[in-house]
């Protein structure tokens, strides 16, 4: 009788179950997408949040640079507006952080 596979079993974090589990494996910004991802079932997420993610960084961090790539972003259906909302919320941030 050949012997019994034992089960593997996967950690939280390396499945994105748990989200601080996940980002302190895969970091802040691949670990929230992966995390997306895991909870939508939408595997572009693990692409679009940790760009929107440094993109609202970026427009806390420098407005100018954030609104000249946003500029560039207006002719791409979809991406115009998500753009734009991750630049207001960056510009959030820069309010509330005093700068």
């Amino acid at each position: 009788m050949p012997k019994k596979k034992t089960a593997r079993r996967r950690s939280p974090a390396s499945s994105g179950v748990k989200l601080l589990a996940t980002i302190k494996k895969q970091g802040a910004l691949k670990g929230a997408g992966v995390f997306a991802a895991k909870q939508t079932g939408i595997k572009a997420m693990k692409t679009v949040v940790p760009a929107y993610l440094s993109l609202m960084l970026l427009a806390a961090a420098t407005p100018r640079l954030a609104n000249s790539l946003s500029a560039a972003a207006q002719g791409v259906p979809i991406v115009g507006p998500v753009a734009d909302s991750a630049i207001f919320y960056g510009r959030q941030i820069r309010r509330k952080t005093g700068r």
